[in-house]
């Protein structure tokens, strides 16, 4: 988690014996590690207690046979607090479906304020975090899912409006083209 959510070493915090705090006064921003697949109870009771909180989510491919599609959180087993953590601290740490704040043995440590709205900037009208894939034409991908998995193919082209990717597949008969959903290709 450390690589994804670097700390911040602000220059306007008073460290403490009772915690860390913003000389200004204003609330940082910490990360709270919760139980498994219990983000949106912990999101609800924190924000029951009046506590800023920011889960951010995400739509992904299942694992099961029929490979639909669900909103899950873009980081499992994590979610963003806001608050004075000195003030609050107790309270977080014993809401149900929090496991603990993430930090140091000093205690729970404050994240860059620009992580929290980078991921906001990507939020899209539906309430998800876009993943944008990269894909240019001549890129050799790699079907992850859907009846054509396994293949390999040469990225062709987005087809925007059913969010679908054009790929040429080479089979021992020819080449043909194929239409498959965006997220079931990776880099090959």
């Amino acid at each position: 988690m450390s690589s994804i959510l670097p700390v911040l070493r602000y220059e306007n915090l008073d460290v403490a014996d009772e915690g860390i705090t913003a000389v200004d006064g204003s609330e940082l921003w910490f990360v709270a590690h919760t139980k498994p697949r219990q983000e949106e109870r912990a999101e609800s009771n924190l924000r029951t207690l009046g506590i800023e909180t920011f889960l951010p989510m995400t739509r992904e491919l299942g694992r099961r046979r029929s490979r639909r599609s669900r909103v899950a959180p873009f980081f499992p087993s994590y979610l963003f607090v806001k608050c004075d953590v000195t003030a609050m601290l107790h309270k977080i740490t014993y809401t149900r479906g929090v496991h603990r704040m993430l930090g140091t043995v000093e205690g729970p440590q404050p994240i860059d304020p620009q992580i929290i709205d980078s991921i906001r900037e990507r939020v899209g009208d539906d309430g998800l975090v876009r993943v944008e894939t990269s894909f240019k034409a001549g890129d050799v991908v790699r079907v992850t899912a859907g009846p054509l998995e396994d293949f390999s193919g040469v990225f062709q082209a987005y087809r925007k409006p059913s969010e679908r990717a054009e790929i040429l597949l080479r089979t021992v008969t020819g080449c043909f083209r194929a239409l498959v959903d965006c997220d079931s290709l990776e880099a090959s």
